[in-house]
This record gives C-alpha cells, sequence and structure tokens, in this order.
C-alpha cells in the first residue's frame, strides 16, 4: 500500500523543458504605435491593433484597445451595446467591467467572483473601448513590465 505522499514523478529538465516550450508566451508592445510583437512557444510575430494603446493623463495607466491584444492571449470578448458591459473570458478566468465603471468584477479560483476598484474606468475613445492593460493582463495570470524609458511594455506568461 502507497499513500499519495510517498507518490513521487520524476521529469528530466530537458522533458520539462520540451513541455513548457509550448506555454510560453510574450507581448512586447509600445504606448502610441500599433505594432504588438508576439512569441508563443519558439515562434515570434508581429501583430497590427487598429488603434494604439495609450497613456491615460495624469493616471500613468495604460490603456488599451479591447479586442487585438486579448483575443491573441486566447481569450473570448462579449460586448453587451445597451449596457456597455464588457465580458472577458479565457482559459484562466473571467473579468466583467462596464465603460465609465470603475467597479470590476474578477472571477479568483479559491474566492469566486472578485469585486476589485480601477484606478481608471474603461472608456470609449474614437469609437473604440479601450481597457486598463495592466489589471486585465494580470487578472488572466501574465506579468507586467514597464520602460519608462522606451515606453515599452512586456506581457509574459511561463
Amino acid at each position: 500500500r502507497a499513500s499519495c505522499a510517498e507518490l513521487y514523478f520524476y521529469q528530466t529538465k530537458k522533458a520539462k523543458d520540451r513541455a513548457e516550450e509550448g506555454k510560453y508566451e510574450k507581448y512586447v508592445l509600445k504606448a502610441d504605435e500599433k505594432k504588438i510583437t508576439v512569441t508563443k512557444g519558439q515562434n515570434t510575430y508581429e501583430k497590427e491593433l487598429d488603434t494604439a494603446p495609450y497613456i491615460y493623463p495624469g493616471k500613468g495607466v495604460t490603456m488599451i484597445p479591447l479586442r487585438g491584444l486579448i483575443e491573441e492571449m486566447g481569450g473570448t470578448v462579449i460586448w453587451d451595446k445597451e449596457t456597455e458591459k464588457i465580458t472577458i473570458e479565457a482559459p484562466s478566468g473571467r473579468i466583467e467591467m462596464y465603460v465609465q465603471e470603475k467597479t470590476v468584477l474578477s472571477e479568483h479560483p479559491n474566492y469566486g467572483m472578485v469585486r476589485y476598484t480601477l484606478s481608471v474606468a474603461p472608456k470609449i475613445k474614437d469609437s473604440r473601448t479601450f481597457i486598463p492593460l495592466r489589471f486585465v493582463s494580470e487578472h488572466l495570470g501574465y506579468t507586467v513590465t514597464w520602460n519608462g524609458e522606451t515606453r515599452g511594455i512586456t506581457i509574459e506568461k511561463k
């Protein structure tokens, strides 16, 4: 007889690296530029957004067009025009937010739906919906890094 605590599964570093290389994701973009450099596993390519991300004045929050990056990350965006509700569904969770409202609901694996308050609410600018990049990316399981000198943003999931 053996309990689960007594079982060990070993994997070589080479096998582990091979399994993880397909899971690696990296997105590199700059404020006020439409281009995103996407790396998934060993593949790297460029994607063009229809509208450039921008820095919200006075708050230092990067706002990104709703669909481009989220769909590239494998998420689905549901837009309710009547209520201006945005629902983002991804393998790692779900986020619900409304245009011009700072209150957001984000699905947490242990606690269910958790309410958060954003420093900048989602906005409509030039007929496009913009959302706070860091909040959404981090709540979908990514790490976000800002480079102030280049105004560059790196989003990674390992």
